[in-house]
C-alpha cells in the first residue's frame, strides 16, 4: 500500500508566485500559502476541495521566510523581509482574513521561526545587520509575546564571522530552541536557552543545513543537509549526531521542507527537483521507507510543507509562477487511534507533552507545537 498518494493540485492566480511556505489551520481546515512577492501575498485554500477562497497582501515590500500559526486562536503569523535588515511580522485574523497589526525587526532578515502555544510566544531566528561590517553580523534571536505583539527579548549570538540562523525549532517543555546556523564557511546546529535566548551550546552539523525539526516524542532532532543530501538524526540527551540518511535523486533540501507524523512515527521531507520529490522515513529504523516524485510544485529551494495529521494528508507549495499547491493522501492510522485536534492552545498540550517522554503505552502526544494535534490510544 502506497504511503504517499497525490490527489490534489491547484495553480494559484497570476501574481501569486513562489509559494515559500505554508501552514494550515487544522480548526477549520484551511490552507493558508505565503507567496514570496514583492509584498507578500498569503492565500486562503478551503483544504477538502482545494480550492482557492481568497487573498490578502501584506503590508511593506519582503519576501517570505516563515510563517507560523494558532489555530485555536485563529491567529497567522507571517514574516517578511527585504536585505539587508528590513523585516516584519505580521499579525493575522484568520476569523476575517484581515492584517491585524505588524512588528517591525530592525536590523535583521527574519529566516526561520516557531511558536511556543503555552507560553503565548513567537520566535524568530535571524542574522543582526545593524553592524556595518558584514563579518561581525550574529545570530540574532527575537522573542514576541502574542498577546501584546511586542518584543519581549532579544540576543545576539556573535561569532567573529558572518552569521545567520536559518531555521530553528524548539524544546519548549525543556526551555531549549535549537538553530541551524551558518557562520563564515561552518555549518553549525546551536542549543539555545529559550528564556535568555543565549547559545548554550554547538555541534558541526553535517554540510549547509537549511531545515530542522524537533521530535520531542523520541527525544530527537532532525535536520535537513541541502548540499549533502542528507538527513540527520541527533539526540537531545546527550547533543550528539547518531544517524544520517542519504536521500539520493539528486536532492537539494530547502527550507520549511520536514513534519513529524507522530500516528505512524514517520518523517516527511520535500526535497527539490525538476519536480520535487517527497520522502518518507520511518523514524523507527531511520530508513527511507516510501518516495514519491510530485507532478508537479517545487522546482527551486523555495517550498512549503504542511501535515494534517488528523484527516491524513500532506499540503506542499512549490516555486513556480504562479505558484502551484499539491495534495497528498497518507496512509491511514491505527484502527485504535483517535485523533483529537487541541482546541486550547495550553495547558492541556503541554500537560500530555509533559508525559510524552515517557513513552507510555496508552498515550502518543503532539507533533509538533504549532500543529495542535494531540493522538490518543
Amino acid at each position: 500500500m502506497a504511503i504517499l498518494t497525490e490527489v490534489g493540485s491547484l495553480t494559484l492566480n497570476a501574481g501569486e508566485n513562489i509559494g515559500a511556505s505554508c501552514v494550515l489551520d487544522t480548526v477549520n481546515n484551511n490552507l493558508y500559502v505565503a507567496c514570496s512577492t514583492n509584498n507578500v501575498k498569503l492565500v486562503k485554500i478551503a483544504a477538502d476541495a482545494l480550492t482557492r477562497t481568497g487573498v490578502i497582501t501584506l503590508s511593506g515590500p519582503g519576501q517570505n521566510d516563515a510563517s507560523e500559526i494558532d489555530s485555536a486562536n485563529q491567529i497567522a503569523y507571517i514574516g517578511s523581509g527585504v536585505a539587508p535588515g528590513v523585516a516584519t511580522i505580521h499579525k493575522i485574523d484568520l476569523a476575517t482574513f484581515q492584517e491585524i497589526t505588524t512588528q517591525a525587526l530592525t536590523g535583521v532578515n527574519p529566516l526561520g521561526s516557531d511558536i511556543d502555544l503555552q507560553n503565548g510566544l513567537l520566535y524568530i531566528g535571524s542574522n543582526d545587520t545593524i553592524d556595518p561590517d558584514p563579518a561581525k553580523w550574529g545570530g540574532r534571536f527575537s522573542a514576541i509575546a502574542t498577546s501584546t505583539f511586542s518584543i519581549s527579548k532579544q540576543f545576539t549570538n556573535t561569532t567573529g564571522v558572518s552569521t545567520s540562523i536559518k531555521s530553528i525549532s524548539g524544546d519548549f517543555l525543556n526551555g531549549l530552541l535549537y538553530a541551524a546556523v551558518s557562520a563564515g564557511t561552518d555549518h553549525l546546529i546551536w542549543k539555545v536557552n529559550s528564556s535568555t535566548l543565549e547559545k548554550i551550546s554547538s555541534i558541526a552539523a553535517d554540510g549547509a543545513t537549511n531545515a530542522i525539526v524537533v521530535d520531542p516524542i523520541n527525544g530527537m532532532l532532525y535536520t535537513a543537509n541541502g548540499g549533502s543530501q542528507l538527513i540527520t538524526k541527533i539526540n537531545l540527551n546527550n547533543f550528539t549526531l547518531i544517524d544520517t540518511v542519504l536521500l539520493g535523486n539528486g536532492s537539494d533540501i530547502g527550507k520549511n521542507c520536514m513534519v513529524i507524523d507522530t500516528c505512524l512515527n514517520y518523517l516527511y521531507v520535500k526535497a527539490v527537483g525538476t519536480p520535487a520529490w517527497i520522502y518518507s522515513i520511518d523514524l523507527s529504523t531511520f530508513e527511507i521507507n516510501w518516495n514519491l516524485q510530485l507532478s508537479s510544485g517545487g522546482n527551486s529551494t523555495a517550498q512549503g510543507l504542511a501535515i494534517d495529521a488528523t484527516r491524513r494528508f500532506l499540503y506542499t507549495s512549490g516555486s513556480e509562477t504562479p505558484a502551484k499547491v499539491l495534495k497528498i493522501a497518507l496512509l491511514a492510522c491505527p484502527a485504535e487511534a483517535e485523533p483529537v485536534i487541541a482546541v486550547t492552545a495550553g495547558a492541556e498540550a503541554e500537560e500530555e507533552g509533559s508525559i510524552k517522554r515517557k513513552r507510555e503505552k496508552k498515550l502518543m502526544p503532539i507533533t509538533r507545537h504549532r500543529k495542535g494535534i494531540l493522538w490518543r490510544y
